[in-house]
């Protein structure tokens, strides 16, 4: 199995963005907030200039991370794809919107092509695909 391309990214216009990227034979995971790191279902309790306490939200994922992932996992999402993922349209899109959710996928494995993408709308099993994807890659977030 060759993989010539794995990219998956998913972000809002000031909101959270989390990507997959395979390249040079390595998978990475990055996620963002409006451009800064983030640390997921992490609190962190820090104290502001007047001494008082606020708190933090951030994702854990925060870092470019590296994901190991086997083979076979790999070979099983392609069959997903192949059979559930199929019809879905080139692009999606609600029209002209100046923000929202903007999302992308480009996976090439063998000669198998994957390439779909939307702005504000989504292919009807669009949670499905992302909860797959989450479990493939150990519990990451995309949403």
């Amino acid at each position: 199995m060759k993989i010539k391309r794995f990219y998956f990214y998913i972000g809002g216009y000031h909101g959270s963005s989390y990507a997959i990227e395979y390249r040079d034979t390595t998978f990475t995971y990055n996620s963002t907030l409006d451009g800064n790191l983030e640390f997921d279902d992490l609190e962190l309790i820090a104290n502001n200039l007047n001494s008082t306490n606020q708190v933090i939200k951030a994702h854990s994922d925060a870092f470019n991370s590296k994901i190991i992932l086997e083979s076979r996992e790999v070979l099983k999402f392609k069959k997903y794809l192949e059979r559930y993922c199929k019809d879905w349209k080139r692009k999606y899109s609600k029209g002209l919107i100046c923000d929202g959710t903007y999302w992308k996928v480009d996976i090439w494995i063998d000669n198998f092509r994957f390439q779909s993408q939307g702005h504000e709308a989504y292919p009807s099993n669009f949670k499905s695909f992302t909860k797959k994807l989450s479990m493939i890659t150990g519990g990451k977030v995309f949403r």
